[in-house]
């Protein structure tokens, strides 16, 4: 996956091409972003993730870049998102884009967390846990906060793709390496 427009793809993108046709993450999962990002979706502190998507928003116009709309928050089972008190990914989309269709994808499985899994658990671990509501676009960009395997990614992208969508693009604020 490039970590920014026009870098090389990753050794695993290269030999088994992801579902979606591009992802743009602005910065590395490391000190200082990583710190942000927790206290943001896990302490649901709210002052980090306006802090994280005014930069975000900057950093796109800087780059000149821009995503393919709607913009589509991953979604959160109900029960997660009662848990956390918000859906971090809607939060994040709602910021940075002008059409957000928060209501076009569903978590229709309540899955265990990604978080500790390894790849290939990470994708048993949503196996038919996206449904796709409505319509869909032609074209739409999938936002999420961290992409680690691009297994959450990978599996809405799939569904969507399924349902009819052409190009699917991914924007997350940070790549794990």
């Amino acid at each position: 996956m490039p970590l920014a427009s026009g870098a090389p793809r990753c050794a695993g993108c290269l030999t088994q091409p992801p579902p979606f046709d591009r992802a743009l993450a602005l910065w590395r999962y490391k000190q200082g972003i990583d710190t942000l990002i927790r206290q943001f979706k896990l302490n649901g502190d709210l002052s980090a993730g306006r802090m994280l998507t005014g930069l975000a928003a900057m950093s796109l116009a800087r780059r000149n870049v821009r995503c393919a709309e709607p913009l589509v928050p991953m979604p959160l089972h109900p029960k997660r998102r009662r848990t956390r008190g918000f859906n971090q990914s809607a939060f994040i989309a709602e910021r940075l884009g002008p059409t957000v269709a928060d209501t076009l994808a569903r978590r229709q499985r309540n899955s265990p967390p990604q978080r500790g899994l390894m790849a290939a658990a990470r994708q048993r671990n949503l196996r038919d846990a996206f449904a796709v509501q409505g319509e869909p676009p032609t074209c739409v960009t999938i936002i999420d906060d961290v992409l680690t395997t691009g297994a959450s990614a990978g599996a809405l992208a799939r569904c969507l793709k399924d349902a009819g969508v052409s190009r699917v693009e991914v924007l997350v604020l940070a790549r794990a390496i």
